[in-house]
């Protein structure tokens, strides 16, 4: 199954509420006794928002400030990489492209060598073995091993060895995912499709086995841009766009096609763009796919990993907090105990402080439900109103001469 890209469309954990919101919210829960819109209460408010949110955020590593996964290429020689914003690495480093912008540190067990399939370890400080640097503290030529990041430089992701780069992989996409859509006046078909990735130096790859698809009478085929591998291989030649083979079986269904036997739909369209059949059908005198791949290798080791992001201070109302719409009240609920502690109202700001703590408990329990990935530990459910098993035991003394 083709591997699915981050999607652009609603997260998960949507955070689309605004300081303001939760400023008005407080403010008509004290009976606007403090105003949100005029200073200097509006001030006080926002610092209370502030608070609210940094303490909410620091509880616990919330999924929701988990970045989706990213990828670089690694250079011959090169242990410093700059994933921070483009063009501001320092001397020494090799800028990644990435341009992550609210990168605060890598989540552990994260980074791998996807390439060889090999995670790496954590380490603190520049490893001291003879193995993979020399006397001088240059780094030997290797497969990656470890990362580190280090404090003095955040956004500066080290791995060692330095990469020798043996790594010439030719990427080829994988089956493309096919749909339909209304148009036209073609009867029912069945077709076979496949796609090659172009690189910007005009060379194309082979392509993968065929994707198999029934189209009904009056739609059109639509086939989706394959996932690029990377934005660009070591030398920075990308794999930026893809042409599309197909042919139509008619209403056989005991014809397999193979992808060999396609022919040229389409071609050099980018990666952005998806490719829909014309009203006319497909062709049947294009060219067939090429026999040996001719895009230029990765050539170097494609390194894998997420992070956490920032934890951003609220210095405007209209900026967005980064606390999820579904735990809106939480935020509220802790802004008002500090609002009418500000009141001298002791009775309602304990009140409203019970609320906060026990939304942050509901929060945890949402998040230890959801984790798949052994962040948290329940109990082991064999040993949940059962027995241990039976342990084998040996007399010591038979073992005596």
């Amino acid at each position: 199954m083709p591997v699915l890209l981050p999607s652009t469309g609603p997260r998960l954990f949507a955070a689309t509420t605004t300081a303001q919101n939760i400023m008005s919210a407080t403010s008509q829960d004290v009976r606007n006794q403090i105003s949100a819109v005029t200073t200097p209460d509006s001030n006080v408010l926002l610092d209370y928002v502030n608070r609210v949110s940094l303490d909410m955020l620091k509880v616990s590593k919330w999924w929701f400030l988990l970045s989706p996964t990213q990828q670089f290429i690694t250079q011959t020689g090169v242990t410093n990489y700059w994933v921070g914003p483009i063009g501001s690495n320092p001397a020494g480093t090799y800028d990644t492209g990435l341009n992550l912008t609210d990168f605060r540190y890598v989540k552990p067990k994260s980074v791998v060598d996807r390439t060889n399939f090999r995670p790496l370890g954590q380490i603190n400080e520049q490893p001291l073995s003879s193995k993979i640097s020399y006397s001088d503290g240059t780094q030997r030529p290797g497969r990656p091993s470890v990362y580190r990041q280090d404090e003095a430089t955040p956004n500066v992701l080290n791995i060692y060895p330095a990469p020798d780069n043996q790594a010439l992989y030719t990427p080829q996409p994988e089956p493309p995912i096919c749909t339909v859509t209304p148009g036209g006046a073609l009867s029912n078909r069945i077709y076979f499709v496949t796609t090659t990735f172009v690189d910007s130096l005009g060379g194309e790859s082979t392509a993968p086995v065929v994707t198999e698809i029934f189209v009904p009478a009056n739609m059109l085929l639509v086939v989706n841009p394959p996932i690029e591998p990377v934005g660009a291989s070591a030398t920075g030649i990308a794999y930026n766009r893809y042409n599309v083979y197909a042919a139509s079986a008619g209403t056989s269904e005991i014809t397999e096609i193979t992808s060999n036997s396609t022919t040229l739909q389409a071609s050099n369209i980018f990666n952005n763009a998806t490719w829909t059949e014309p009203t006319s059908g497909l062709t049947t005198n294009g060219t067939n796919p090429p026999s040996t791949n001719g895009v230029e290798p990765i050539e170097g080791y494609i390194i894998e990993f997420r992070y956490f992001r920032q934890i951003a201070q609220i210095t405007s109302p209209g900026q967005f907090v980064q606390v999820p719409d579904d735990y809106k009240h939480v935020m509220i609920a802790g802004v008002n105990s500090l609002a009418f502690q500000f009141l001298f109202r002791a009775a309602e700001a304990q009140a409203w402080e019970g609320r906060y703590q026990q939304g942050l408990q509901k929060i945890v329990r949402d998040l230890n439900f959801m984790s798949k990935t052994g962040d948290y530990f329940g109990p082991d459910a064999a040993s949940i109103g059962g027995f241990l098993p039976t342990v084998e035991t040996i007399d010591l003394s038979l073992l005596n001469p």
